[in-house]
């Protein structure tokens, strides 16, 4: 849809040669424009400055993206389809007037000499325990991905989204964002694509990262976080190898324990990865030091499935579905669980080509009556249209009208 926003009784669009300067003046004078999408109810946004590109943008206001109309850029699905609705304001700290956003989170990013850092719990929902107050390394994951709009899928990305498409948007998805009083990117490695006729200076600048990200001050040591794909996970003389695409001539060392934890956590992962090699991605997130030789070493480790357009999936009727909506050329957000278990009744999907926009719901084989209730009590509490698929008793049903189908 063609965008329009309003000051006052002005309309003004992203086209327009002075878009620019009316964003400079709104944003020096505090004013927040709204956004035309809903005619009947517009929506407030924020002005935010971009100082890399000395620039402006319109960012819709926190908890706000679902009042936006479907079809808007604006738009977000309701929190509460997703886990998103768990972490935000309590583990994500959005502040709008210096358009930063705090995160808490659940593990360690240091490491004092002669202490040992805490044993990851053992839950197979995720690498730490699952609450709202502080994100664990899947619900940072989880965060980044949605931030970066990985989750979200229209037809004109088909044969776009590549590996740099992730390396550009997760990095630009960490800059604003602090943790434990640093900025988020500070602390991020993500492997840079391969290109051999920049292959020196690659693994160059990935020396010189991992140096920086794991330093050491006094008795304290920093910890690097890593996001990457995962290409190999291999036996080496001493333990194991997390070896990432982009940085294949630089294994990340697994000690015997966190390879016995990421064996037992991410089993279902790991297997629908290895059936998956064609057409899928492993995604890693992890913690790291770097010893004296300048080898990094993995601490804690949280794993995601995407498929091959990066969008996350947790079992093969997501998989299916995702497929399924891409084939049909749909427009679709993916929800994503964030620190939610794996237990934890939410969305699989929220389609926005239809009249109204509409969740799409997996009941997994074994599920109940009272399970489709339970989905229906949560997920109808947002007043969505809803479309279920009782996996493993029925075929998938026929996916929701277009909106423009009659057209």
């Amino acid at each position: 849809m063609k965008r329009v926003y309003l000051i006052g009784s002005r309309e003004f669009y992203p086209g327009d040669e002075d878009f620019q300067q009316i964003l400079a003046h709104a944003y020096a004078n505090g004013v927040r424009p709204l956004c035309g999408c809903n005619r009947s109810s517009p929506v407030e946004l924020y002005v935010a400055k971009i100082a890399s590109r000395a620039s402006y943008e319109l960012r819709r206001m926190p908890k706000a993206g679902s009042r936006h109309a479907s079809d808007c850029d604006h738009y977000e699905p309701p929190p509460g389809l997703s886990g998103l609705a768990q972490v935000q304001g309590h583990a994500i700290l959005e502040d709008t007037l210096t358009d930063t956003v705090e995160l808490k989170l659940d593990f360690a990013l240091s490491k004092i000499s002669g202490r040992t850092l805490p044993t990851p719990k053992d839950t197979p929902a995720d690498s730490v325990k699952s609450d709202g107050t502080k994100l664990t390394l899947r619900g940072l994951l989880h965060y980044l991905w949605h931030t970066a709009q990985l989750d979200k899928w229209y037809p004109a990305m088909q044969g776009k989204r590549t590996y740099g498409t992730m390396f550009k948007y997760i990095n630009q998805a960490a800059t604003g964002k602090v943790a434990k009083s640093q900025p988020l990117g500070d602390m991020l490695y993500v492997p840079e694509p391969h290109d051999p006729a920049r292959e020196a200076d690659i693994r160059s600048r990935r020396m010189l990262r991992l140096a920086q990200l794991a330093s050491s001050s006094g008795t304290t040591t920093r910890l690097g976080l890593v996001v990457g794909e995962l290409y190999e996970l291999r036996p080496a003389q001493f333990g194991y190898q997390a070896v990432f695409k982009g940085a294949m001539d630089c294994p990340f060392r697994v000690n015997e324990d966190l390879y016995k934890r990421m064996i037992k956590h991410f089993k279902t992962a790991l297997s629908m990865w290895d059936q998956n090699l064609t057409d899928s991605h492993l995604i890693l997130i992890g913690t790291f030091t770097v010893d004296s030789a300048g080898m990094p070493l993995l601490n804690e480790v949280a794993a995601m499935n995407v498929t091959q357009n990066w969008i996350p999936f947790e079992s093969i009727y997501e998989k299916s579905l995702i497929d399924r909506l891409t084939e049909q050329k749909r427009v679709f957000w993916k929800c994503l669980r964030f620190n939610l278990p794996i237990s934890a009744h939410m969305a699989n999907a929220v389609l926005t080509d239809t009249p109204v926009a509409t969740a799409l719901c997996i009941l997994p084989p074994g599920g109940t009556e009272e399970d489709q209730d339970e989905l229906v009590k949560q997920i109808g509490s947002d007043d969505m249209p809803l479309w279920f698929w009782r996996a493993g008793e029925q075929e998938m049903p026929e996916l929701p009208t277009k909106a423009d189908s009659n057209a």
